[in-house]
């Protein structure tokens, strides 16, 4: 194989979906490759159609169907639209297909981030996954879900002493999510929450800044409002309908420490990857898929986050889990530049 000429921008190919917290992933890769060489990245913006379920997809990708089928068929692209890049990377199920399919066109590297059942594996020259299956091959990766949230830009010191109660927070971000499958917020949940904003002002002098999401319902915001309308307690909120899905950084520079609902996966990765002591609340429905479960063990035995329910939300228990977190000191980024480096030494410089 021909040595790859790294003077010149690397073509990256990220193909994307309409959920933030799928292609917030992949910005996350192309973020850690800007670290070491210059990048080259063209957005497309991928459907699978709705006749076409994913089932088929892999029934044609058993049977030997070509990427150009594969494409034309499950997303009304052709190899014109994928052009020539380097690699390809995405993340969500949904772009799965037209990852391998824009690999085997272009001939080049593919990146997907997230799980991937065994018999399409070996489509992938890379599989980052937040948690680890028990028949990995080895092309599969488990580490702390992708993102681009650097750190460093956002002024968070690479080693923090832990919270003790003597140093209360005096400023904090509460990220809101949302309802999903297995997870439903009540009106008192919510309810409860504005109270505990309320409460650690009260106590502290804390002041809040937050952030609402694509799955923060009106129910959810019309609950919390008292609270999110005291300028003595809310510093700032971002209303995701209006400021965007990429507003998360500038909020966070506001912060010492963040709580999460933990119904996303990526804003606590998001948070965690930020080097801030990070809380998960939890409502009284909460379930989660053992892939989430194993993911959010992880993050916990690492010590980057602890879980309360919103129920048990109170100063005494919101310090004693700020106490027994250990942010994370590194940059995820740099880690993620690394095992791209080792993963493909003839493209990444």
């Amino acid at each position: 194989m021909n040595a790859f000429d790294t003077s010149k921008p690397l073509r990256v190919l990220l193909l994307a979906d309409d959920k933030p917290g799928h292609y917030h992933q992949s910005e996350g890769i192309v973020s850690a490759l800007e670290r070491v060489q210059p990048v080259a990245c063209r957005r497309l913006f991928v459907q699978r159609r709705q006749l076409v379920p994913r089932a088929l997809l892999r029934a044609m990708k058993r049977r030997g169907a070509d990427g150009n089928r594969l494409l034309s068929l499950g997303y009304g692209l052709s190899a014109k639209d994928v052009s020539t890049p380097d690699i390809v990377v995405s993340s969500g199920g949904d772009t799965l297909f037209a990852n391998m399919a824009a690999a085997r066109v272009s001939g080049a590297r593919n990146i997907f981030l997230g799980p991937v059942c065994s018999e399409l594996r070996d489509a992938f020259n890379l599989i980052i996954s937040s948690h680890d299956v028990p028949d990995h091959t080895a092309n599969h990766v488990c580490t702390l879900q992708p993102n681009a949230m650097d750190p460093d830009k956002l002024g968070r010191p690479s080693h923090m002493p832990r919270f003790s109660s003597k140093k209360p927070p005096r400023t904090a971000a509460l990220l809101l999510g949302g309802n999903t499958r297995d997870i439903r917020y009540t009106p008192s949940d919510w309810a409860r929450l504005g109270a505990f904003l309320r409460t650690t002002h009260d106590a502290w002098g804390t002041r809040w800044v937050v952030s609402s999401s694509r799955r923060t319902s009106a129910e959810a915001i019309s609950a919390l409002a008292p609270v999110l309308h005291d300028k003595a307690i809310v510093r700032q909120f971002l209303d995701y309908r209006l400021a965007g899905p990429s507003s998360l950084p500038g909020l966070l520079r506001l912060a010492e420490i963040v709580v999460v609902t933990a119904d996303s996966s990526a804003m606590l990765s998001e948070a965690v990857a930020g080097r801030f002591p990070v809380v998960a609340v939890t409502a009284n429905d909460h379930q989660l898929d053992k892939n989430e479960t194993r993911y959010r063990d992880y993050i916990t035995q690492n010590n980057w986050s602890r879980s309360l329910p919103i129920s048990w939300l109170a100063t005494e228990t919101f310090l004693d889990a700020l106490g027994d977190i250990a942010p994370r000191a590194d940059n995820h980024l740099d880690a993620i530049a690394t095992l791209l480096r080792n993963r493909f030494p003839e493209l990444v410089g």
